[in-house]
Protein backbone atom coordinates (compact mmCIF):
# COMPACT_ATOMS: atom_id res chain seq x y z
CA UNK A 1 0.00 0.00 0.00
CA UNK A 2 1.29 3.46 -0.92
CA UNK A 3 2.22 5.54 2.15
CA UNK A 4 2.57 9.20 1.20
CA UNK A 5 4.34 10.11 4.45
CA UNK A 6 7.02 7.46 3.93
CA UNK A 7 7.37 8.61 0.35
CA UNK A 8 7.83 12.24 1.45
CA UNK A 9 10.52 11.30 3.93
CA UNK A 10 12.40 9.14 1.42
CA UNK A 11 12.13 11.76 -1.27
CA UNK A 12 13.29 14.64 0.89
CA UNK A 13 16.31 12.74 2.23
CA UNK A 14 17.43 11.92 -1.32
CA UNK A 15 16.44 15.21 -2.90
CA UNK A 16 19.73 17.13 -2.86
CA UNK A 17 22.31 14.43 -2.25
CA UNK A 18 22.40 12.04 -5.21
CA UNK A 19 24.19 12.22 -8.55
CA UNK A 20 22.19 12.12 -11.83
CA UNK A 21 22.76 9.63 -14.60
CA UNK A 22 21.46 11.39 -17.72
CA UNK A 23 21.22 8.24 -19.87
CA UNK A 24 19.14 6.39 -17.28
CA UNK A 25 16.91 9.40 -16.72
CA UNK A 26 16.23 9.69 -20.47
CA UNK A 27 15.65 5.95 -20.70
CA UNK A 28 13.19 5.97 -17.82
CA UNK A 29 11.42 9.04 -19.19
CA UNK A 30 11.04 7.47 -22.64
CA UNK A 31 9.82 4.19 -21.20
CA UNK A 32 7.17 5.84 -19.08
CA UNK A 33 6.01 8.09 -21.90
CA UNK A 34 5.68 5.04 -24.15
CA UNK A 35 3.61 3.28 -21.51
CA UNK A 36 1.48 6.37 -21.14
CA UNK A 37 0.71 6.40 -24.88
CA UNK A 38 -0.20 2.67 -24.91
CA UNK A 39 -2.38 2.99 -21.83
CA UNK A 40 -0.22 0.60 -19.81
CA UNK A 41 0.74 3.35 -17.34
CA UNK A 42 -2.84 3.84 -16.26
CA UNK A 43 -3.20 0.11 -15.57
CA UNK A 44 -0.14 -0.01 -13.28
CA UNK A 45 -0.82 -0.45 -9.62
CA UNK A 46 0.06 2.57 -7.40
CA UNK A 47 2.91 0.67 -5.76
CA UNK A 48 4.52 -0.03 -9.14
CA UNK A 49 4.19 3.62 -10.14
CA UNK A 50 5.76 4.70 -6.86
CA UNK A 51 8.71 2.41 -7.44
CA UNK A 52 9.24 4.03 -10.82
CA UNK A 53 9.20 7.51 -9.36
CA UNK A 54 11.50 6.51 -6.49
CA UNK A 55 13.92 5.01 -9.01
CA UNK A 56 13.91 8.26 -10.93
CA UNK A 57 14.53 10.21 -7.74
CA UNK A 58 17.52 8.06 -6.76
CA UNK A 59 19.06 8.89 -10.14
CA UNK A 60 18.32 12.55 -10.04
CA UNK A 61 19.64 15.64 -8.25
CA UNK A 62 17.93 19.02 -7.91
CA UNK A 63 19.33 20.38 -11.18
CA UNK A 64 18.39 17.26 -13.11
CA UNK A 65 14.83 17.41 -11.82
CA UNK A 66 14.49 20.93 -13.14
CA UNK A 67 15.59 19.62 -16.53
CA UNK A 68 12.98 16.87 -16.56
CA UNK A 69 10.32 19.55 -16.24
CA UNK A 70 6.62 18.77 -16.44
CA UNK A 71 7.13 15.01 -16.80
CA UNK A 72 8.38 14.59 -13.25
CA UNK A 73 6.10 17.26 -11.84
CA UNK A 74 2.95 15.64 -13.25
CA UNK A 75 3.85 12.24 -11.86
CA UNK A 76 4.77 13.54 -8.41
CA UNK A 77 1.58 15.62 -8.38
CA UNK A 78 -0.46 12.55 -9.22
CA UNK A 79 1.10 10.32 -6.58
CA UNK A 80 1.87 12.78 -3.76
CA UNK A 81 0.31 16.22 -4.20
CA UNK A 82 1.97 17.45 -1.02
CA UNK A 83 5.38 17.18 -2.70
CA UNK A 84 4.54 18.92 -5.96
CA UNK A 85 6.20 22.19 -5.02
CA UNK A 86 9.50 20.49 -4.28
CA UNK A 87 10.01 19.55 -7.91
CA UNK A 88 9.01 22.79 -9.59
CA UNK A 89 11.83 24.72 -11.27
CA UNK A 90 12.97 27.78 -9.34
CA UNK A 91 10.60 30.62 -10.10
CA UNK A 92 11.25 34.19 -8.99
CA UNK A 93 8.25 36.04 -10.42
CA UNK A 94 4.51 35.50 -10.76
CA UNK A 95 1.97 37.43 -12.83
CA UNK A 96 -1.74 37.44 -12.03
CA UNK A 97 -4.56 39.97 -12.38
CA UNK A 98 -2.35 42.22 -14.54
CA UNK A 99 0.34 42.59 -11.84
CA UNK A 100 3.76 40.92 -11.62
CA UNK A 101 5.24 40.15 -8.21
CA UNK A 102 9.00 39.58 -8.12
CA UNK A 103 11.31 38.56 -5.29
CA UNK A 104 14.25 40.90 -5.67
CA UNK A 105 16.26 39.55 -2.72
CA UNK A 106 15.78 36.92 -0.02
CA UNK A 107 17.79 35.82 2.99
CA UNK A 108 16.75 33.05 5.35
CA UNK A 109 18.59 32.04 8.51
CA UNK A 110 17.11 29.68 11.06
CA UNK A 111 13.54 30.71 11.81
CA UNK A 112 13.77 34.21 10.24
CA UNK A 113 13.43 35.34 6.67
CA UNK A 114 13.95 38.76 5.05
CA UNK A 115 12.78 39.67 1.56
CA UNK A 116 12.68 42.62 -0.81
CA UNK A 117 9.63 42.22 -3.05
CA UNK A 118 8.42 44.37 -5.94
CA UNK A 119 5.10 44.75 -7.75
CA UNK A 120 4.66 46.17 -11.26
CA UNK A 121 2.04 46.28 -13.99
CA UNK A 122 2.21 43.26 -16.27
CA UNK A 123 4.33 44.12 -19.29
CA UNK A 124 2.19 44.67 -22.37
CA UNK A 125 -1.09 44.47 -20.47
CA UNK A 126 -1.92 48.14 -20.98
CA UNK A 127 -3.15 48.33 -17.37
CA UNK A 128 -2.10 51.02 -14.91
CA UNK A 129 -2.80 49.35 -11.58
CA UNK A 130 0.54 50.18 -9.93
CA UNK A 131 0.96 53.94 -9.91
CA UNK A 132 2.23 54.64 -6.40
CA UNK A 133 2.16 53.19 -2.94
CA UNK A 134 0.11 50.01 -2.46
CA UNK A 135 -0.48 47.84 0.61
CA UNK A 136 0.00 44.10 1.11
CA UNK A 137 -2.58 44.11 3.91
CA UNK A 138 -0.78 41.50 6.05
CA UNK A 139 -1.61 38.86 3.42
CA UNK A 140 2.00 37.75 2.84
CA UNK A 141 3.28 34.33 3.87
CA UNK A 142 6.53 32.34 3.71
CA UNK A 143 6.32 28.56 3.76
CA UNK A 144 8.88 25.76 3.56
CA UNK A 145 8.96 22.03 4.19
CA UNK A 146 7.27 21.71 7.59
CA UNK A 147 7.35 25.42 8.53
CA UNK A 148 4.94 28.33 8.06
CA UNK A 149 5.58 31.95 8.99
CA UNK A 150 3.34 33.11 11.83
CA UNK A 151 4.86 36.50 12.68
CA UNK A 152 5.73 39.21 10.17
CA UNK A 153 6.30 42.85 9.43
CA UNK A 154 6.14 44.76 6.17
CA UNK A 155 7.46 48.24 5.34
CA UNK A 156 7.08 50.28 2.18
CA UNK A 157 10.44 51.19 0.62
CA UNK A 158 9.64 53.29 -2.45
CA UNK A 159 7.75 53.67 -5.69
CA UNK A 160 10.11 53.96 -8.67
CA UNK A 161 8.37 55.98 -11.37
CA UNK A 162 10.96 55.11 -14.01
CA UNK A 163 10.40 51.35 -13.72
CA UNK A 164 6.81 51.68 -12.46
CA UNK A 165 7.65 49.37 -9.56
CA UNK A 166 6.75 49.54 -5.90
CA UNK A 167 9.14 47.94 -3.38
CA UNK A 168 8.60 46.45 0.08
CA UNK A 169 10.85 44.95 2.74
CA UNK A 170 9.30 42.01 4.56
CA UNK A 171 10.49 40.17 7.66
CA UNK A 172 8.86 36.92 8.80
CA UNK A 173 9.57 34.26 11.38
CA UNK A 174 8.33 30.80 12.35
CA UNK A 175 8.46 28.58 15.42
CA UNK A 176 10.64 26.03 13.63
CA UNK A 177 13.49 26.59 11.18
CA UNK A 178 12.80 27.28 7.52
CA UNK A 179 13.99 24.65 5.06
CA UNK A 180 16.09 26.52 2.49
CA UNK A 181 15.65 23.81 -0.14
CA UNK A 182 12.23 25.02 -1.20
CA UNK A 183 10.69 28.26 0.04
CA UNK A 184 7.34 29.50 -1.18
CA UNK A 185 6.48 33.17 -0.69
CA UNK A 186 2.91 34.24 -1.39
CA UNK A 187 0.78 37.37 -1.26
CA UNK A 188 -2.98 36.92 -1.21
CA UNK A 189 -4.12 40.45 -2.05
CA UNK A 190 -3.06 44.03 -2.68
CA UNK A 191 -4.82 47.26 -1.77
CA UNK A 192 -4.31 49.67 -4.66
CA UNK A 193 -6.13 52.90 -3.80
CA UNK A 194 -4.58 55.41 -1.38
CA UNK A 195 -6.17 58.55 0.00
CA UNK A 196 -4.76 60.96 2.58
CA UNK A 197 -6.62 63.86 4.16
CA UNK A 198 -5.75 66.47 6.78
CA UNK A 199 -7.97 68.64 8.96
CA UNK A 200 -8.10 70.73 12.14
CA UNK A 201 -10.55 69.38 14.72
CA UNK A 202 -11.82 72.79 15.79
CA UNK A 203 -15.47 71.85 15.44
CA UNK A 204 -15.24 68.95 17.93
CA UNK A 205 -15.74 70.03 21.51
CA UNK A 206 -13.97 68.45 24.47
CA UNK A 207 -16.21 66.41 26.77
CA UNK A 208 -15.19 66.83 30.40
CA UNK A 209 -15.31 63.58 32.38
CA UNK A 210 -17.06 61.60 29.61
CA UNK A 211 -18.83 58.32 30.45
CA UNK A 212 -16.56 55.29 30.12
CA UNK A 213 -17.18 51.64 29.30
CA UNK A 214 -15.09 48.46 29.49
CA UNK A 215 -13.74 47.01 26.25
CA UNK A 216 -11.49 44.05 25.53
CA UNK A 217 -8.48 45.42 23.67
CA UNK A 218 -6.99 43.93 20.54
CA UNK A 219 -3.99 46.26 20.72
CA UNK A 220 -2.20 48.87 22.82
CA UNK A 221 1.12 50.66 22.75
CA UNK A 222 3.11 53.81 23.30
CA UNK A 223 5.75 55.26 25.60
CA UNK A 224 7.10 52.77 28.14
CA UNK A 225 7.58 55.63 30.59
CA UNK A 226 3.95 56.67 30.24
CA UNK A 227 2.80 53.07 30.66
CA UNK A 228 4.34 52.99 34.15
CA UNK A 229 1.93 55.73 35.22
CA UNK A 230 -1.20 54.11 33.72
CA UNK A 231 -0.56 50.41 34.45
CA UNK A 232 -3.73 50.28 36.56
CA UNK A 233 -5.77 51.22 33.48
CA UNK A 234 -5.21 47.73 32.03
CA UNK A 235 -6.37 44.45 33.56
CA UNK A 236 -7.63 41.02 32.56
CA UNK A 237 -10.95 39.33 33.27
CA UNK A 238 -12.13 35.74 32.95
CA UNK A 239 -13.94 36.70 29.75
CA UNK A 240 -11.06 38.65 28.20
CA UNK A 241 -8.12 36.38 29.11
CA UNK A 242 -5.46 36.41 27.73
CA UNK A 243 -6.31 39.89 26.36
CA UNK A 244 -6.35 43.10 28.38
CA UNK A 245 -9.40 45.16 29.24
CA UNK A 246 -9.50 48.95 29.58
CA UNK A 247 -12.09 51.70 29.87
CA UNK A 248 -12.77 53.85 26.80
CA UNK A 249 -15.20 56.65 26.09
CA UNK A 250 -18.81 55.52 25.78
CA UNK A 251 -19.93 57.53 22.76
CA UNK A 252 -23.04 56.70 20.73
CA UNK A 253 -22.26 56.15 17.03
CA UNK A 254 -24.23 54.90 14.02
CA UNK A 255 -22.77 51.80 12.41
CA UNK A 256 -24.22 52.47 8.94
CA UNK A 257 -22.23 55.72 8.74
CA UNK A 258 -18.98 54.14 9.92
CA UNK A 259 -18.46 51.00 7.84
CA UNK A 260 -16.35 52.42 5.00
CA UNK A 261 -14.91 55.59 6.53
CA UNK A 262 -12.44 56.83 9.09
CA UNK A 263 -13.48 59.68 11.37
CA UNK A 264 -13.01 61.18 14.83
CA UNK A 265 -16.06 60.25 16.91
CA UNK A 266 -15.26 62.22 20.05
CA UNK A 267 -12.72 64.04 22.24
CA UNK A 268 -12.84 63.81 26.03
CA UNK A 269 -10.76 64.67 29.10
CA UNK A 270 -10.58 62.79 32.38
CA UNK A 271 -7.92 61.98 35.02
CA UNK A 272 -5.22 63.97 33.22
CA UNK A 273 -5.75 62.20 29.89
CA UNK A 274 -7.03 63.81 26.72
CA UNK A 275 -8.70 61.05 24.72
CA UNK A 276 -9.31 61.27 20.96
CA UNK A 277 -11.55 58.46 19.75
CA UNK A 278 -11.35 57.37 16.09
CA UNK A 279 -13.57 54.95 14.19
CA UNK A 280 -11.70 53.06 11.44
CA UNK A 281 -14.66 51.19 9.96
CA UNK A 282 -14.52 47.58 8.80
CA UNK A 283 -11.02 46.43 7.91
CA UNK A 284 -11.68 43.21 6.00
CA UNK A 285 -10.52 44.73 2.69
CA UNK A 286 -9.05 48.06 3.75
CA UNK A 287 -6.40 49.72 5.90
CA UNK A 288 -7.32 52.93 7.71
CA UNK A 289 -5.46 54.77 10.44
CA UNK A 290 -5.19 58.28 11.83
CA UNK A 291 -2.36 60.39 13.17
CA UNK A 292 -3.62 62.87 15.78
CA UNK A 293 -1.39 65.77 16.83
CA UNK A 294 -1.77 68.30 19.62
CA UNK A 295 -0.46 71.69 18.47
CA UNK A 296 0.74 74.39 20.87
CA UNK A 297 0.64 78.18 20.42
CA UNK A 298 4.09 78.17 18.82
CA UNK A 299 3.06 75.67 16.19
CA UNK A 300 4.88 72.67 17.68
CA UNK A 301 3.29 69.31 16.94
CA UNK A 302 3.05 66.65 19.64
CA UNK A 303 2.19 63.02 18.93
CA UNK A 304 0.01 60.93 21.25
CA UNK A 305 1.59 59.32 24.32
CA UNK A 306 -0.38 56.08 24.26
CA UNK A 307 -3.02 54.32 22.17
CA UNK A 308 -5.55 51.52 22.63
CA UNK A 309 -7.59 49.67 20.01
CA UNK A 310 -10.71 47.47 20.15
CA UNK A 311 -13.58 46.07 18.07
CA UNK A 312 -17.31 46.60 18.39
CA UNK A 313 -20.19 44.99 16.52
CA UNK A 314 -22.51 47.64 15.15
CA UNK A 315 -25.45 46.84 12.87
CA UNK A 316 -23.97 43.43 12.20
CA UNK A 317 -20.55 44.81 11.19
CA UNK A 318 -17.24 44.38 13.04
CA UNK A 319 -16.05 47.99 13.49
CA UNK A 320 -12.55 48.94 14.70
CA UNK A 321 -11.95 51.84 17.10
CA UNK A 322 -8.83 53.52 18.49
CA UNK A 323 -8.28 56.00 21.28
CA UNK A 324 -5.14 58.12 21.20
CA UNK A 325 -4.20 59.45 24.64
CA UNK A 326 -2.31 62.64 25.49
CA UNK A 327 -1.10 63.16 29.06
CA UNK A 328 -1.75 66.86 29.73
CA UNK A 329 -2.90 69.12 32.55
CA UNK A 330 -6.36 70.67 32.57
CA UNK A 331 -4.79 74.12 32.08
CA UNK A 332 -3.46 73.04 28.69
CA UNK A 333 -7.01 72.55 27.43
CA UNK A 334 -7.50 76.34 27.17
CA UNK A 335 -5.31 76.71 24.11
CA UNK A 336 -5.85 73.21 22.77
CA UNK A 337 -5.61 72.61 19.03
CA UNK A 338 -5.87 69.19 17.47
CA UNK A 339 -4.79 68.25 13.96
CA UNK A 340 -5.66 64.97 12.21
CA UNK A 341 -4.02 63.21 9.27
CA UNK A 342 -6.15 60.37 7.90
CA UNK A 343 -4.75 57.53 5.77
CA UNK A 344 -6.96 55.16 3.79
CA UNK A 345 -5.96 52.27 1.52
CA UNK A 346 -8.54 50.06 -0.15
CA UNK A 347 -9.39 48.84 -3.66
CA UNK A 348 -8.68 45.16 -2.93
CA UNK A 349 -7.25 43.03 -5.75
CA UNK A 350 -6.95 39.32 -4.92
CA UNK A 351 -4.29 37.52 -6.94
CA UNK A 352 -2.63 34.97 -4.67
CA UNK A 353 0.80 35.62 -6.18
CA UNK A 354 3.32 32.84 -5.42
CA UNK A 355 7.08 32.58 -5.94
CA UNK A 356 9.19 29.49 -5.23
CA UNK A 357 12.86 29.91 -4.33
CA UNK A 358 15.70 27.46 -3.60
CA UNK A 359 18.34 28.88 -1.24
CA UNK A 360 19.98 25.58 -0.28
CA UNK A 361 23.29 26.47 -1.94
CA UNK A 362 23.25 30.20 -1.20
Amino acid sequence: MFDEKDFKDAYKSAYDTLTPDEDKVKQLKGSCLEKKHTGAWHRCRPAVAVCGILLMLTLTSNSALAGIGNFAYEKISELAPGLADYILPVKLADTKQGITMQVEAMQVEGNTGELVVSFADEEGSGKDLISGKVDLYDSYHLKSYGSDSNIGGCSFIEYDEETDKVYFKITVSTEDEFDKGRLKFSVRQLLLENRDSEAWLDSIGVLMNPPLKECTLNGKGGSAQVLESITDYFYKTEESFPLFVSKVMDIAVLGEDLKDTIQVTGVGYTDGILRVQICRGTLEDAVRHAEIYMVDEEGNYRHHDYMVSWHEELDGENITFDEQWFMISEDELENLQLYAVMHETDGSLKGNWQVTVNLANK
